[in-house]
């Protein structure tokens, strides 16, 4: 059966009807408080690797033991910084997945589109290699275009922002991680590239806070258009 004008205007098509269009603010607000988290641990990270530079500059191209003592005390101190981030970075994720399948879910009683993906492309997306380079931002954008309730909705230069940002950060550090540090020249350099990597990451993180936030928004204020009907009496035929 094909919805009427106003459940088109309302975002109330055939897919509404599947069940309430819920915005997930809870499960957002978390997954913002992790991306939070990971921009403060991402920060101490950028100190402790400005410190571990000052170290290599201080040592005039030679070590001696007390020298070596704190190279080594400094890169304990990176490792550690490096498990807690990646610790963040993996329920940030989770919560992240969790998120977009609600988001999506959404996105589909809101209005009549078609999704480029499947549901399981939510998670498979980011961890088969090569298309972990489009497919997720390619949901985003669906769910965002389908959260607006217009069939015409233009792609969000937000969710363009935040995935560039992501992919300069991912590349990059796939980048960092295979230079060489065979001396303490390209030690140095190898940290100076991380330092510098971690500006798009935070930026990444923020601009992924903003798309959650600004999704959740939109889903709500469809919400409250197709309720809001409802509450006040019949659907007008």
């Amino acid at each position: 059966m094909q919805p009427n004008p106003w459940q088109v205007q309302a975002g109330m098509t055939s897919h509404a009807g599947e069940g309430p269009v819920r915005p997930a603010w809870v499960v957002g607000a978390l997954t913002v408080a992790m991306l939070g988290a990971w921009m403060v641990v991402a920060l101490l990270s950028a100190v402790a690797l400005g410190l571990h530079v000052r170290l290599l500059d201080g040592t005039g191209g030679s070590l001696d033991q007390e020298e070596l003592a704190k190279l080594q005390d400094s890169d304990s101190l990176i490792l550690l910084i490096t498990v807690v981030q990646v610790a963040v970075m993996l329920v940030t994720a989770v919560l992240f997945c969790l998120w977009l399948m609600r988001a999506r879910t959404n996105a589909e009683h809101i209005m009549h589109l078609p999704q480029r993906f499947g549901r399981p492309w939510v998670v498979f997306g980011w961890v088969i290699p090569i298309v972990n380079l489009w497919i997720p931002k390619q949901v985003v954008d669906d769910v965002w275009q389908a959260s607006t309730g217009q069939a015409d909705g233009r792609r969000s230069r937000w969710v363009l922002a935040w995935w560039a940002c992501w992919l300069v950060y991912v590349i990059g550090d796939r980048i960092v991680a295979n230079l060489g540090a065979d001396d303490l020249a390209a030690e140095r350099g190898q940290t100076i590239a991380a330092i510098m990597l971690i500006m798009p990451g935070m930026a990444a993180a923020a601009l992924a806070a903003t798309v959650i936030w600004k999704i959740n928004a939109l889903q709500q204020a469809q919400s409250d258009r197709i309720t809001a009907p409802l509450a006040g009496g019949a659907l007008p035929g």
